[in-house]
């Protein structure tokens, strides 16, 4: 997902820094595809319109007040699921001598 560094609050970004929104965006399209806002929205349990406005941000280059928390949000969420879907993993072979 690439540099997942964040500019603090109304700091300007540093190099290669990202917005919360920019991220959130990221990741909804590498978990869900160009359609991600609803099923976002349903994983985190947040508002739909909520999500969609962290979208338009994201797509003009700007942070938004709930981005942060829909980021945290998201992070619980998905380690969740990884704890739930531990068990199910496949082990990995011993290396070879």
């Amino acid at each position: 997902m690439g540099d997942l560094r964040q500019a603090p609050p109304g700091a300007k970004r540093a190099a290669g820094a990202r917005y919360p929104s920019e991220i959130v965006a990221e990741a909804g399209e590498e978990l869900f595809g160009s359609e991600w806002a609803a099923p976002m929205a349903r994983l985190t349990d947040t508002n739909e319109r909520t999500v969609r406005r962290v979208r338009q941000a994201a797509r003009e280059g700007r942070d938004y007040p709930a981005a942060r928390g829909l980021l945290a949000a998201l992070s619980e969420r998905l380690a969740a699921l990884a704890r739930d879907l531990g068990p199910f993993r496949r082990r990995q072979p011993p290396p070879a001598p």
